[in-house]
C-alpha cells in the first residue's frame, strides 16, 4: 500500500510539530532567583536533578525527595488517611507548546469538613540555557492564588 505525498507531509509536519512540542529538561538546576514571597518554589525547591527517561519526568528535589510525573497527561492520584484527616492529591502532567504544566489538585477531609481543592500550577520551559518554573500555588493563610517564577541554571 503507497502512502500518497498528501498524506506522508501530514505525517511528517505531526512528527516535527510533536518533537518541538516536548522539551529535554533533563539536567542539575540550582535556584538562581527567588519568588517574591521567600517561600520554596513547587517541583525542584532550591535545587533538583531532572531526568526524563520515556514518557515520564522525574525530580529529585532539594528535600530529597523524588517524584515521577506521567507526561501523557494521564491523572494520577494519590490518597493518604491518618486518622480522622484523609487527603486526596491529583497531578497531571502535559506538554502545551514546548512548555511542561504540571497541575496538583489537593483535597483535604476532616469530619465534618472538606476543602474544594488547593490548586497548584507549575509552567516548566527552557529559555537559553536556564529552566524557569512558573505558575501559581495557594497563598498562606488564604489560599488566594499566589503567581510566581523562578529561574534555574544549570549546575556546572
Amino acid at each position: 500500500m503507497a502512502l500518497g505525498l498528501p498524506t506522508l507531509l501530514a505525517f511528517a509536519l505531526a512528527l516535527m510539530g510533536q518533537s518541538l512540542s516536548v522539551q529535554d529538561l533533563s539536567g542539575q538546576w540550582v535556584q538562581y532567583s527567588a519568588p517574591l514571597d521567600k517561600r520554596s518554589p513547587p517541583i525542584c525547591g532550591t535545587a533538583c536533578g531532572i531526568t526524563q527517561p520515556g514518557n515520564n519526568l522525574v525530580v529529585k528535589d532539594s528535600w530529597g525527595d523524588t517524584k515521577t510525573y506521567d507526561l501523557s497527561g494521564k491523572p494520577s492520584v494519590i490518597s493518604a488517611q491518618n486518622g480522622r484527616f484523609s487527603s486526596q492529591i491529583t497531578t497531571t502532567a502535559v506538554w502545551e507548546s514546548g512548555v511542561l504544566v504540571i497541575t496538583r489538585i489537593t483535597k483535604e477531609t476532616t469530619p465534618g469538613t472538606s476543602t474544594s481543592g488547593l490548586k497548584t500550577v507549575a509552567k516548566l520551559a527552557l529559555r537559553e540555557d536556564n529552566l524557569i518554573i512558573s505558575g501559581t500555588y495557594p497563598k498562606l493563610g488564604t489560599g488566594e492564588e499566589q503567581k510566581y517564577e523562578v529561574t534555574y541554571r544549570r549546575k556546572r
